[in-house]
C-alpha cells in the first residue's frame, strides 16, 4: 500500500520534471534551429574541452528571459550552453557561478533524456549583466585560493585538489575523467563529507 503510493508519486514527479523541461518555448524553437537571445544565471563553471575543431566550453545556464522571432518569453528552463571558438571560450572561461548572463546564439534540440531543454550554441562570450551573490562570490574566493595553492603542481594533481576538495571539475581533462569512470571512482569528485 504505502510502497504503491511512494512509487506512484516518485513517477508523478519524475514525469513533472521532464514534462517541464521538455515543453515552452525553448524546446519550441530549437527543433527549428531558431536564433535566440537567452537571459539566465550560469549554474556551472565553464567546463573547457578539445573537440575536432577546437576547444569549446560549456555552461548550463537557468534561463529566465527568451526572445526570438519579434517575441519574449518569461521562462525558468535548464540550458546547455556550447561555445565554441578561442574569442567565445576565452569570454566564458572567467564566468563565475551564480553570474547573470546573456547571449545570443542558434538553438538545438537536446539528446533525448537530457536534463535541459536544449542546447544553445554561440561564437561570442556571455554580457555578464550581474555577478553572483556574497555567498557565492565568498565561496569562489576560497576555490581560487585553493587552485592559486596547487597552481605550480603538475595538471593532473592541480585539477584533481579543487575536484575532490570543491566538486569544481572545471580542469578535469577528458582522459582524467575518462580514468575515473573506468575504475569507478567518479563519486570521489562530488562534494560530499562521506566522501572526504
Amino acid at each position: 500500500g504505502a510502497a504503491a503510493v511512494a512509487l506512484v508519486g516518485t513517477l508523478a514527479v519524475g514525469a513533472l520534471a521532464a514534462w517541464r523541461v521538455g515543453s515552452g518555448p525553448v524546446a519550441d524553437l530549437a527543433p527549428d534551429r531558431a536564433v535566440v537571445t537567452v537571459e539566465g544565471v550560469a549554474r556551472t563553471d565553464p567546463l573547457v574541452r578539445t573537440g575536432q575543431f577546437g576547444d569549446y566550453a560549456t555552461v548550463r545556464v537557468h534561463v529566465s528571459e527568451v526572445i526570438g522571432r519579434g517575441q519574449s518569453w518569461q521562462v525558468r528552463t535548464p540550458l546547455l550552453i556550447v561555445a565554441g571558438g578561442n574569442q567565445a571560450v576565452g569570454g566564458w572561461r572567467p564566468v563565475i557561478v551564480g553570474s547573470t548572463v546573456r547571449v545570443t546564439g542558434r538553438l538545438e534540440t537536446a539528446e533525448r533524456g537530457s536534463d535541459v531543454a536544449a542546447v544553445l550554441r554561440v561564437r561570442t562570450g556571455p554580457d555578464v549583466r550581474a555577478p553572483p551573490g556574497r555567498s557565492l562570490l565568498a565561496v569562489e574566493r576560497v576555490r581560487a585560493g585553493l587552485r592559486a595553492a596547487v597552481a605550480d603542481r603538475p595538471p593532473e594533481p592541480r585539477a584533481l585538489v579543487p575536484a575532490l576538495v570543491l566538486g569544481d571539475t572545471s580542469a578535469i581533462t577528458d582522459d582524467l575523467r575518462q580514468s575515473f569512470q573506468t575504475t569507478g571512482l567518479t563519486h570521489l569528485t562530488a562534494v560530499s563529507g562521506a566522501n572526504l
